[in-house]
């Protein structure tokens, strides 16, 4: 089942630009392996000020998936 939550996480990062890990509602997910990785400009804002909006799916140790926006 997916459903959208629009609740803000924490990203830990490892290497340059790796997430290792990520809490959300109080607990603790560490990453197994990220799926996808995907910069996309974020066309709301005038080209100016304009920044790119990161797309991460990710694949828990848990077994779970979660996609996040950074």
């Amino acid at each position: 089942m997916e459903r959208v939550i629009s609740e803000p996480v924490v990203v830990e990062w490892g290497a340059p630009g790796t997430p290792t890990a990520f809490r959300w509602r109080q607990r603790q997910y560490r990453i197994a392996e990220v799926l996808s990785d995907v910069r996309e400009p974020d066309y709301r804002r005038n080209w100016r000020l304009r920044r790119h909006r990161r797309r991460l799916v990710v694949h828990t140790d848990e077994g779970r998936w979660f996609e996040l926006y950074a």
